[in-house]
């Protein structure tokens, strides 16, 4: 399986609010034809969730995990 990489802003501090976005993420509304519902996961980052895109597109702003992290705690504390 590939490795997914975090998407930038999907840090979020609750497991459903990561998936609301992930639902934006898969459609249309990001200027793109939508992903496959497989393509994107909602997973654990630290203490907090974020949206990992396994089929990574050129254009699209990815973050590491650690900045992930580093995301949540400046946002959620």
């Amino acid at each position: 399986m590939a490795k997914g990489r975090l998407v930038q802003g999907s840090i979020y501090e609750t497991k459903t609010a990561a998936g609301h976005f992930a639902t934006g993420y898969r459609g249309k509304r990001f200027g793109r034809v939508g992903k496959p519902r497989g393509s994107v996961k909602v997973q654990p980052v630290g203490k907090y969730w974020g949206v990992f895109d396994y089929e990574p597109q050129k254009g699209v702003m990815y973050i590491s995990v650690a900045e992930g992290i580093k995301q949540g705690k400046r946002i959620w504390g």
